[in-house]
Protein backbone atom coordinates (compact mmCIF):
# COMPACT_ATOMS: atom_id res chain seq x y z
CA UNK A 1 0.00 0.00 0.00
CA UNK A 2 2.96 2.30 0.09
CA UNK A 3 2.14 5.28 -2.04
CA UNK A 4 -1.36 4.07 -2.61
CA UNK A 5 -3.53 6.56 -0.51
CA UNK A 6 -6.63 5.19 -2.33
CA UNK A 7 -5.94 1.22 -1.69
CA UNK A 8 -5.11 2.38 1.67
CA UNK A 9 -8.95 4.03 2.03
CA UNK A 10 -10.17 0.46 1.10
CA UNK A 11 -8.20 -1.34 3.34
CA UNK A 12 -9.05 0.90 6.65
CA UNK A 13 -12.54 0.99 5.74
CA UNK A 14 -12.30 -3.01 5.72
CA UNK A 15 -11.02 -2.93 8.78
CA UNK A 16 -12.66 0.07 10.64
CA UNK A 17 -15.85 -1.82 9.97
CA UNK A 18 -14.87 -4.92 11.73
CA UNK A 19 -16.42 -5.15 15.56
CA UNK A 20 -13.97 -4.72 17.97
CA UNK A 21 -11.29 -2.98 15.85
CA UNK A 22 -10.72 0.81 17.73
CA UNK A 23 -8.86 2.50 15.08
CA UNK A 24 -6.42 2.13 12.06
CA UNK A 25 -3.82 4.38 11.24
CA UNK A 26 -1.50 4.08 7.93
CA UNK A 27 1.42 5.84 6.66
CA UNK A 28 1.77 6.12 2.86
CA UNK A 29 5.41 6.96 3.25
CA UNK A 30 6.60 3.73 4.51
CA UNK A 31 3.41 1.60 4.08
CA UNK A 32 2.87 0.93 7.56
CA UNK A 33 -0.32 -0.03 9.18
CA UNK A 34 -1.48 0.08 12.33
CA UNK A 35 -4.62 -1.65 13.69
CA UNK A 36 -5.56 -0.81 17.80
CA UNK A 37 -8.44 -3.00 18.85
CA UNK A 38 -9.96 -4.29 21.60
CA UNK A 39 -8.85 -8.01 22.40
CA UNK A 40 -11.36 -9.02 24.11
CA UNK A 41 -13.97 -8.58 21.23
CA UNK A 42 -11.61 -9.11 18.58
CA UNK A 43 -8.31 -11.04 18.28
CA UNK A 44 -4.96 -10.69 15.76
CA UNK A 45 -5.83 -13.92 14.05
CA UNK A 46 -9.04 -12.26 13.01
CA UNK A 47 -7.46 -9.31 11.64
CA UNK A 48 -5.00 -11.11 9.84
CA UNK A 49 -7.19 -13.01 8.18
CA UNK A 50 -9.23 -9.98 6.85
CA UNK A 51 -5.70 -8.42 5.66
CA UNK A 52 -4.93 -11.82 3.59
CA UNK A 53 -8.12 -11.77 2.21
CA UNK A 54 -7.47 -8.39 1.13
CA UNK A 55 -4.32 -9.65 -0.34
CA UNK A 56 -2.05 -7.64 2.02
CA UNK A 57 -0.38 -10.33 3.84
CA UNK A 58 1.38 -13.16 3.29
CA UNK A 59 -0.08 -15.81 6.05
CA UNK A 60 3.26 -17.81 5.87
CA UNK A 61 5.03 -14.89 7.38
CA UNK A 62 5.01 -14.55 11.04
CA UNK A 63 3.18 -11.76 12.57
CA UNK A 64 3.33 -12.31 16.10
CA UNK A 65 5.01 -10.29 19.15
CA UNK A 66 7.10 -13.46 19.39
CA UNK A 67 8.62 -12.74 15.70
CA UNK A 68 12.72 -13.12 16.28
CA UNK A 69 12.98 -9.86 14.17
CA UNK A 70 10.91 -7.97 15.81
CA UNK A 71 12.14 -8.76 19.49
CA UNK A 72 15.52 -7.87 17.76
CA UNK A 73 14.61 -4.51 16.64
CA UNK A 74 12.93 -3.65 19.26
CA UNK A 75 15.56 -4.74 21.62
CA UNK A 76 17.80 -2.22 19.33
CA UNK A 77 15.76 0.32 19.68
CA UNK A 78 15.70 0.39 23.18
CA UNK A 79 19.42 0.22 23.40
CA UNK A 80 19.62 3.05 21.08
CA UNK A 81 17.04 5.26 22.77
CA UNK A 82 19.34 4.60 26.45
CA UNK A 83 21.92 5.67 24.72
CA UNK A 84 20.34 8.94 23.53
CA UNK A 85 18.57 9.89 26.76
CA UNK A 86 22.26 9.30 28.11
CA UNK A 87 23.95 11.51 25.93
CA UNK A 88 21.22 14.37 26.50
CA UNK A 89 21.55 13.65 30.10
CA UNK A 90 25.48 14.52 29.75
CA UNK A 91 25.39 17.07 27.54
CA UNK A 92 22.68 18.82 30.28
CA UNK A 93 25.06 17.85 32.64
CA UNK A 94 28.02 19.64 31.04
CA UNK A 95 26.43 23.05 30.44
CA UNK A 96 24.52 22.94 34.02
CA UNK A 97 26.64 20.52 36.07
CA UNK A 98 27.54 23.70 38.60
CA UNK A 99 24.01 24.50 38.81
CA UNK A 100 22.65 21.23 39.47
CA UNK A 101 25.68 20.74 42.07
CA UNK A 102 24.50 23.57 43.82
CA UNK A 103 20.53 22.68 43.82
CA UNK A 104 21.90 19.31 45.62
CA UNK A 105 23.52 21.49 48.23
Amino acid sequence: MKHQPNRASKVKRQLQGMDGVTAVRFTALTGSLVVFFDPDRIGPDQIRSRLSGLGLLDPALPTSSNDPVQTVVTQAGLRIGKAAVGWALGKALQANGLSLLAALI
